[in-house]
């Protein structure tokens, strides 16, 4: 198995914002491997034979080299709800395979759709999104969030979002929640923050 994944948005025959991509594969190898030079995504796309048109999901499983490839064709799952859940679990800089802390926080969400995981009292992610809250002014996404997603970086490198602590106590100053990944863009699935239950 594994250890690592990149899920990396393929759009009409070609990748997204691979140098964010790039960038955690670099971390990955820093933390697991420190003695190994991490290899190019760039160059390992460049043999590959995706999709021409829409929307797919290219997903990389590696180790200390690159291993199983495969494109997914991407919808978006509905959510509509989001229960807190907290956890104990520390932030990552990569994005491991192994999920079993998620998939037990998601296990606890009840009758909503997701789960919000809070870490010490402060917001991280949802199970597979980060997020942002908009407090009628600017969108503020959690400073550590669980996993320190490729969007993410890309929207604090232009300004789009500022990272903050947020606790969820403080749930009531926010208006809107919008959860974003490689595949959602930023917008695309925004919630009131009434949609969320245990605070």
């Amino acid at each position: 198995m594994y250890p690592c994944i990149e899920a990396i948005a393929w759009r009409d025959g070609k990748a997204e914002r691979l140098i964010y991509h790039q960038k955690r594969v670099e971390e990955a190898f820093r933390v697991l491997f420190p003695d190994k030079q991490p290899f190019m995504l760039k160059e390992l796309l460049q043999s590959v034979d995706g999709p021409g048109t829409g929307l797919y999901k290219l997903r990389l499983e590696y180790g200390v080299e690159p291993g199983i490839m495969e494109f997914q064709e991407y919808r978006m799952r509905n959510v509509s709800s989001l229960q807190l859940v907290g956890i104990d679990h520390e932030p990552m800089d990569y994005k491991a395979a192994e999920r079993d802390y998620i998939d037990r926080a998601f296990s606890k969400r009840g009758l909503c759709d997701d789960v919000l995981m809070v870490r010490d009292g402060l917001l991280t992610d949802s199970s597979y999104a980060n997020i942002a809250l908009f407090d009628g002014k600017k969108w503020l996404s959690p400073r550590i969030p669980l996993l320190y997603g490729t969007r993410r970086a890309y929207l604090v490198d232009h300004g789009q979002i500022e990272p903050a602590d947020i606790k969820a106590d403080d749930l009531v100053q926010f208006q809107r929640i919008r959860l974003f990944n490689a595949m959602i863009g930023f917008g695309e699935l925004e919630l009131p923050v009434s949609a969320i239950s245990g605070f």
